[in-house]
């Protein structure tokens, strides 16, 4: 069994963060996105992946991707994640990029 899979978005000064989000949210168990200390800047963005559903971090400043990936998978776990996949900022995603659905 695949269990349940989580994904992971690092944004840093994100723009169109739900271009990533609306697609993982229909096929993943759950989706965090730990921004990097993005600032006031990103509080508009980070609101609209919040209203879609997403578990939304705020790093107080710019501690570097390796800080803010661990913090999102160290927070997928913590909601019971078997496995975590990390996704950019910026990439549109297809539709059904897993074949199956994940739960």
């Amino acid at each position: 069994m695949l269990g349940s899979v989580w994904a992971v978005v690092t944004p840093y000064h994100p723009e169109r963060l739900e271009v990533v989000i609306a697609p993982l949210l229909a096929q993943a168990a759950g989706v965090i996105v730990v921004d990097d200390g993005s600032g006031p800047d990103a509080v508009e963005v980070l609101e609209r992946a919040r209203a879609l559903g997403a578990d939304v971090r705020e790093l107080p400043e710019n501690a570097g991707i390796a800080v803010a990936l661990n913090t999102g998978i160290a927070a997928a776990f913590d909601a019971g994640a078997d496995r975590v996949v990390a996704f950019p900022q910026d990439s549109p995603l297809p539709a059904r990029l897993n074949r199956r659905p994940v739960a």
